[in-house]
């Protein structure tokens, strides 16, 4: 078979896969192969770019490599060993995984919850924080990008700044992204909010939105990956598990970093952030019993 030849549906297992049809690989692509055969549990957990490194690789080779074996892309590379390597890590969650009553799953629950915070508090990098409240205190528009869960994210991010007295938009359509991210300028600041960091969209419109001379801050459980390398700053809200669908635990990294962030911006503004802060509290004073 001519090496760059989509194949046909794969024999059971990808890792099988793989070892039948490295004779049919490209030399770069052969590389991937043996990274993927010889640490399948570190793969899972790597980004594309961090896979690419590790092969020595350029981003587009891993993908080749993925489309040679009938997937879209790495991520459902990795959701395809995911499952080969633990049956039912993608699709069982780990509250429903773990043994015991009701009291034992809301215990495991809360540690996981605590470890998440833990572990994002651990990678948290000062001068990255410092610079992103600067970019955004001074910021004339903010907008926020998330898309799935991330997208919530992102609408509480907008409203967590609005209280600060900042125009701000989340936008959870990758459309609207694309749209607003063309009309922003040398004054404004994107946020993009991905735990992969490997989304497609999300990496094009905050490359528009470079494009147009923007500031660009990144929220993210990767740090080497597609989406950091194109941000000005890089945040990291994320969690050393293997994660490849989204669910509770990598948002409330998300979350508290979006929260440091609010507190951040906060504090540098002063008493414009407490004005603001009491007209809010004022306007909706009559809407609660």
């Amino acid at each position: 078979m001519p090496a760059g030849t989509p194949d046909a549906a794969p024999p059971a297992g990808y890792l099988a896969a793989i070892r039948s049809r490295e004779a049919d690989l490209t030399a770069s692509e052969a590389k991937v192969a043996q990274t993927v055969l010889d640490h399948p549990g570190e793969v899972i957990r790597m980004s594309i770019t961090e896979l690419a490194e590790r092969a020595e690789v350029g981003v587009a080779t891993v993908s080749r490599f993925c489309q040679r074996l009938g997937l879209r892309g790495f991520h459902e590379l990795k959701i395809e060993i995911a499952h080969e390597l633990v049956p039912g890590t993608v699709t069982t969650t780990p509250l429903v995984a773990a043994g015991g009553d009701y009291p034992t799953w809301a215990g495991s629950a809360a540690g996981r919850t605590i470890a998440m915070i833990e572990t994002t508090m651990r990678q948290f990098d000062a001068d990255a924080f410092r610079q992103a409240v600067d970019l955004l205190v001074k910021a004339r528009r903010i907008d926020f990008y998330g898309l799935a869960s991330s997208g919530l994210t992102a609408m509480d991010a907008q409203l967590r700044f609005l209280t600060l007295g900042k125009t701000c938009n989340a936008y959870v359509d990758s459309h609207v992204q694309a749209m607003a991210a063309a009309v922003l300028g040398p004054e404004d600041v994107a946020v993009a909010i991905s735990y992969s960091g490997s989304t497609k969209d999300m990496v094009a419109n905050l490359s528009t939105a470079r494009k147009r001379r923007a500031r660009t801050i990144a929220i993210t459980g990767a740090p080497r990956s597609p989406l950091a390398e194109i941000a000005d700053v890089v945040l990291v809200a994320g969690s050393d598990e293997t994660m490849l669908v989204s669910n509770l635990f990598n948002k409330i990294g998300q979350l508290f970093v979006v929260e440091l962030l609010v507190e951040g911006c906060a504090r540098e503004m002063g008493q414009q952030a407490h004005r603001t802060s009491k007209l809010i509290s004022e306007a909706v004073a009559d809407k609660i019993y």
